[in-house]
């Protein structure tokens, strides 16, 4: 969960059962009165974490994409990372005071080693 104002605030998560664990994911945004459901646009595996994108909206992590969702559109960002390395998870987020940029921590696979990794992201 992430707080967008003093009232409002985002969840979100992948929903599934037990016949079929990855149907999909989800993004609420709780308005102060109601709870909103945001289409996700996009296959999702992993959704989750999220963050403040500096702008009324929000990032959220899709697996080997960032995507930040604002005033009803969607822009999503690759995650790049050295040729000889994967993604392996991004654990945390958080934004960057006075920019629409998030830090970002997780970790990599490189070699067969599992290594920790901070990202710079944003538009």
């Amino acid at each position: 969960m992430v707080r967008d104002t003093a009232q409002g605030a985002w969840i979100a998560g992948d929903v599934g059962s037990q016949s079929n664990p990855n149907v999909g994911g989800v993004l609420l945004h709780w308005t102060g009165s109601s709870w909103v459901s945001v289409t996700i646009p996009f296959q999702t595996g992993g959704l989750g974490p999220l963050s403040q994108d500096g702008n009324g909206g929000v990032w959220i992590n899709n697996g080997a994409e960032m995507a930040d969702y604002n005033a009803g559109q969607w822009a999503q960002v690759p995650i790049a990372v050295d040729s000889s390395s994967e993604l392996s998870q991004v654990t945390a987020m958080r934004l960057i005071p006075q920019t629409q940029s998030v830090w970002a921590s997780g970790s990599i696979i490189t070699h067969e080693t599992n290594q920790g990794v901070m990202l710079e992201g944003g538009l």
